[in-house]
């Protein structure tokens, strides 16, 4: 199977998307963790906010994607993917994170 089957099949592409959203709420959960491993000072609320809006974005959007696999709508989890990729780059934006 070469990379043009790939890309003109749409579940395996949607497949593909929600382990890339399932990767990134394991980063969004786990981040505060090193964060903390590496700071002197003690976390506060404000310190891990982003990550947990993230986090709460990463997870509708998996309860999103994962109905939507029920009903067969790949392209639609394809677009909820790429949806909540440009929400995270937004909430990165907000809160400045390097």
């Amino acid at each position: 199977m070469g990379i043009k089957a790939l890309v003109k099949d749409n579940r395996k592409i949607s497949i593909i998307a929600i382990v890339i959203i399932f990767l990134a709420l394991i980063r969004c959960i786990c981040e505060p963790f090193r964060l903390q491993y590496y700071s002197a000072a003690t976390l506060t609320l404000i310190d891990i906010k982003p990550f947990l809006i993230g986090a709460l974005v990463n997870a509708i959007a998996l309860l999103t994607m994962t109905i939507l696999s029920f009903f067969s709508k790949y392209k639609l989890i394809i677009a909820t993917c790429i949806l909540t990729i440009l929400t995270l780059f937004l909430i990165k934006g907000i809160y400045m994170i390097p």
